[in-house]
């Protein structure tokens, strides 16, 4: 079991498998962050171009190992980076140290020379390195050098997101990016409730049928095939590009497959307006997954829970306007068949379409972070 103790020993003279010293962004370059001053200085002169050599600038989400060769007590050496000096958080430091818990997992001994001059300091280091460690692989196939690089990629796009996104309930329910999307949702969910809502009673009227056990078996033919969408569409769109061109094509979908049912139902085509509909469920069923992944790539912390939830709620309002909508538009043209009502429903995934795909103007740097190599170095002065 591990062991964590309190220590106002010098870092630079404990005997431990590894030292972590923080680094810090500054104006001036790279400087070493309170509890390292001990480390930098048995490194002397040399410590500054051999960080230069190494490459390492002490961004956030940066580590890299370096053997001592008796310059310290401990034989390794890891930095890792804290991020911009003026913005130094405790979660700032409980990420590095989950940085470095990543790094020296075969560690028996650590001795942690991070920031800690105050109890939130100390707590900080401590969940982060606890939390770091700790891996679940029973289920997983990766190599080793994928964990750790989906690891550190992971730990790199929080503090992305710390540093760029909205702080705080209050800037996530200013933020002009939540609303947008609080919108998309809110289409969204129109043509969801919309074609749900009145599911049993336009499969009846496509079939001559009454609502009964018939009619609930052919409306159940949607879903079913909705499982499927939802798995393989999901799995397609992997990537930032991906979730866009495929969350866009799924919302022009749902529109003209409602268009298609509507155009069946007046034309007493049962068959081919129970594919319609099947189609449209296994479209905005899909896309509910894709369009999730947005916000959540600039939100985090309480400003996640209140955009998030701010998205949720609003955009659910959707559905109580949707059979609103579709009744009034019926009233208003005197459509017997209701055929009006549902073309009306089939608009606004068009205008979803057209917002999730200028999302391409969005330039969110957790999203960059895909498209990057990693930050993460390992090795030794000189090496390449």
């Amino acid at each position: 079991m591990t062991s964590y103790t309190l220590r106002s020993a010098s870092p630079a003279k404990t005997r431990a498998d590894v030292v972590v010293v923080g680094v810090l962004t500054t104006d001036k370059g790279p400087e070493v962050a309170e509890g390292g001053a001990d480390v930098a200085a048995a490194y002397g002169r040399k410590f500054r171009p051999l960080l230069a050599q190494l490459g390492f600038t002490g961004k956030a989400g940066e580590s890299v190992k370096v053997p001592t060769a008796g310059t310290i007590a401990s034989p390794l050496l890891v930095l890792v980076g804290l991020g911009e000096a003026r913005k130094l958080t405790p979660v700032a430091v409980r990420r590095a140290a989950g940085v470095a818990a990543r790094s020296v997992s075969n560690a028996a001994t650590v001795a942690l020379a991070l920031p800690s001059d105050s109890a939130q300091l100390v707590r900080a280091v401590t969940e982060g390195y606890l939390l770091g460690g700790y891996t679940f692989t029973d289920y997983k196939q990766d190599t080793k050098d994928e964990k750790k690089a989906l690891l550190d990629v992971m730990a790199l796009e929080d503090s992305v997101k710390e540093e760029t996104g909205p702080r705080g309930v209050l800037a996530a329910m200013k933020n002009g990016k939540v609303w947008y999307f609080t919108v998309i949702y809110f289409c969204l969910q129109i043509a969801v409730y919309g074609v749900t809502f009145y599911l049993p009673q336009q499969v009846a009227q496509l079939t001559g049928q009454k609502v009964g056990f018939a009619v609930g078996m052919m409306a159940a033919i949607p879903w079913f095939f909705g499982i499927f969408a939802c798995y393989f569409i999901g799995k397609a769109a992997n990537t930032v590009i991906r979730r866009r061109n495929w969350g866009t094509a799924l919302f022009i979908s749902t529109g003209l497959c409602i268009f298609g049912s509507a155009w069946a139902g007046a034309n007493q085509l049962p068959v081919l307006g129970i594919i319609f509909i099947t189609l449209a469920v296994c479209s905005f069923l899909s896309i509910g997954p894709i369009a999730w992944s947005f916000p959540t790539a600039f939100l985090t912390g309480t400003a996640a829970a209140a955009g998030i939830g701010l998205i949720n709620s609003l955009g659910n309002l959707g559905g109580f306007v949707a059979p609103i909508l579709r009744t009034s538009v019926n009233q208003m043209t005197a459509s017997d068949t209701g055929t009006m009502g549902v073309y009306a429903l089939g608009v606004l995934p068009f205008l979803a379409a057209a917002m999730m795909f200028a999302t391409r103007r969005f330039k969110n740097k957790a999203d960059e972070l895909l498209e990057q190599e990693p930050s993460v170095q390992t090795g030794a002065p000189g090496s390449k």
